[in-house]
């Protein structure tokens, strides 16, 4: 390509930058870009709201089931009113904490029932 080809070129390229453009047919243009965009965005906010109502909803039931067990593992066994003896038993004055001393007497039977038999074993294969 010759300079004189590239002028050429680089003149119709510019002389159709130069056209006018149609004022009423480029304001329709934009207003129709700029209401499809609004209708997205609404449609895309209405969409977001509703997922996060339904996520709210169904983490609801899980929420209500914790909160019920919450308060019944919770529940005091036994009333001793407000003075100290119903203070110092407060921690294991439910049944979260029967539950506890239960796990935890559990745990260790099973541990002594199993370092006995281990003891053993050990013992009759020497």
């Amino acid at each position: 390509m010759t300079n004189s080809e590239n002028d050429l070129l680089l003149q119709s390229l510019f002389a159709e930058s130069k056209k006018e453009l149609d004022a009423d047919a480029f304001v329709l243009q934009v207003m129709n870009r700029t209401s499809l965009l609004q209708k997205k965005m609404v449609a895309t906010i209405v969409t977001l709201a509703l997922l996060l109502f339904l996520a709210g909803w169904m983490l609801d039931i899980p929420l209500a089931i914790a909160e019920l067990i919450t308060e019944v593992i919770t529940a005091t066994l036994f009333d001793f009113g407000n003075n100290w003896v119903g203070w110092a038993l407060s921690p294991i004055n439910n049944i979260a904490g029967l539950c506890v001393i239960g796990w935890r007497i559990y745990l260790f039977g099973r541990r002594r029932i199993f370092s006995a038999t281990r003891i053993g074993v050990f013992a009759q294969a020497r």
